[in-house]
C-alpha cells in the first residue's frame, strides 16, 4: 500500500529577500582581501611582507620588491628599478599604499 505525505505536495513558502549589508560594499574600488582594497583601475600588489598597496595601472605588473609595479606588458627589471618591453625601459612606478576597511 502507497502513503502519500500530503506535506511533499505543496510547494515551500516563499521567504522574501532582504537587501545586502553594503556596508562591506564600495563601488568603483578593488578589493584585495577582505580587508584592504584600492582605487578602480589599480591592480593590488602584495609585498613580500604579506602587506597590500596600490599600484597605478589597470592591469599593473607588480615588482618583486613590493614597492614598484609596471604597466601592463612590461617586465619589472628590480636591479634598475624600471620597467622593461623589448627595447624600451621607463621607470617604475612606486606603488601607493591600500586602503583599510
Amino acid at each position: 500500500m502507497l502513503i502519500q505525505n500530503k506535506q511533499e505536495d505543496q510547494p515551500a513558502p516563499l521567504i522574501p529577500l532582504e537587501p545586502a549589508l553594503d556596508n562591506q560594499v564600495q563601488e568603483g574600488v578593488i578589493r584585495c582581501n577582505g580587508r584592504f582594497y584600492c582605487p578602480a583601475e589599480y591592480t593590488c600588489c602584495q609585498a613580500p611582507t604579506g602587506e597590500w598597496g596600490c599600484c597605478p595601472y589597470k592591469l599593473g605588473q607588480c615588482c618583486k620588491d613590493g614597492k614598484h609595479c609596471c604597466e601592463f606588458g612590461y617586465n619589472c627589471d628590480s636591479a634598475y628599478s624600471s620597467c622593461k618591453k623589448g627595447y624600451s625601459r621607463v621607470p617604475a612606478r612606486p606603488r601607493k599604499t591600500a586602503w583599510f576597511l
